[in-house]
């Protein structure tokens, strides 16, 4: 072998050892400094991957709690607007109810007020029917009238059980004479004491007190009965009227 190919070998190797010597102590570090920048930036992407996951974690959480709230609140609308339209409801239903008592009380105020018109019309009328026919039984007075009366009072008497009358007593307008004391002894048969006692006001007739009640043939008798009986008549055409 030549010495100029021996030198060039011997340079070469020298070189080539150098090169690797270098390369030992110089960039073996500076592959470890990349390779830690290297490793540095590959943390910090995953940190910022983790990040960016649990950013989309929290916004899809918050997106549901969202879409929960909105459930939720349109469920409280739709039950608040479910109790006001019930509210209301009983409202109108109450003051429907309200407005027909009132209506009623109304109606039945108006009825009370009728029936009570219709009373005191009604008494009215009668009162005047029973002075009309007192006075009527007034101006006919005369002894058939009288005797007539007498005779009535008798026969309602003489109906009666004798024996359980008690004391009888005898009322007329002016003192019986003595046909009619004995008419009215005979009607007793002698069961019952009598007494006789005069009442201006009974106008004619007799009225006869006995403890099984009252026979009265009186004019006053015969004008209240009168009364009476157009006032239970108005009475029953009233009732029909306002019913």
């Amino acid at each position: 072998m030549s010495p100029t190919v021996a030198t060039f070998l011997f340079e070469l190797i020298n070189v080539l050892l150098l090169i690797g010597l270098l390369g030992w102590l110089f960039f073996k570090p500076v592959r470890a400094a990349l390779q830690a920048k290297l490793d540095a930036e590959q943390q910090r992407r995953d940190e910022l991957a983790a990040r960016v996951t649990e950013v989309e974690r929290q916004r899809a959480d918050l997106d549901q709690r969202l879409r929960a709230s909105e459930t939720d609140l349109a469920q409280l609308r739709q039950a608040h607007l479910a109790a006001a339209t019930q509210e209301a409801a009983a409202i109108r239903a109450q003051a429907h109810d309200a407005a027909a008592r009132e209506r009623e009380s109304v109606a039945r105020t108006f009825a009370q007020l009728e029936r009570a018109q219709l009373e005191r019309l009604s008494a009215a009328v009668a009162a005047a029917t029973r002075e009309s026919v007192a006075r009527l039984l007034a101006t006919l007075s005369a002894p058939d009238l009288e005797v007539s009366l007498a005779h009535a009072a008798c026969r309602q008497l003489a109906a009666l059980d004798g024996s359980l009358l008690g004391a009888v007593l005898v009322e007329s307008a002016h003192p019986l004479g003595d046909a009619a004391r004995a008419a009215v002894t005979a009607a007793l048969d002698g069961h019952a004491p009598s007494q006789f006692r005069v009442v201006p006001d009974l106008g004619a007739g007799l009225r006869i007190v006995t403890s099984k009640g009252l026979i009265d043939a009186s004019a006053l008798g015969i004008a209240r009965e009168a009364e009476r009986l157009l006032a239970d008549a108005l009475a029953v055409e009233s009732r029909g009227a306002t019913a």
